[in-house]
């Protein structure tokens, strides 16, 4: 099974179930020198791919952004919970980014 493509480590990984044998997944990884940005991805029950193949990025801002948790919201949609420095706490920016539609063709 593989989350992305990229070939970087991956930090504070958190899952959840989607609720029809697959499985939403959110974590940190080191793309950017000297910085994490948080990423997700949703793999089908079979393991396979169901997002971009690199995985969706939630939050990549300046510093460094970690995932507290990921959320199912049906068998589609996710929330990702991020933080950074000084305690702050978000969602995706772009909600829609974590649906269906951001699947490559």
């Amino acid at each position: 099974m593989v989350l992305a493509d990229q070939d970087q480590r991956r930090y504070t990984p958190h899952v959840v179930a989607d609720g029809n044998g697959g499985a939403f997944f959110a974590w940190a990884d080191g793309r950017r020198e000297d910085c994490l940005d948080t990423y997700a991805q949703h793999l089908d029950e079979t393991g396979a791919v169901l997002w971009q193949a690199s995985g969706v990025v939630v939050a990549a801002i300046e510093r460094s952004r970690i995932p507290y948790g990921v959320a199912a919201l049906n068998g589609t949609e996710a929330l990702v919970f991020w933080g950074g420095p000084g305690g702050t706490v978000g969602l995706p920016r772009q909600p829609e980014a974590l649906t269906p539609a951001s699947r490559e063709a």
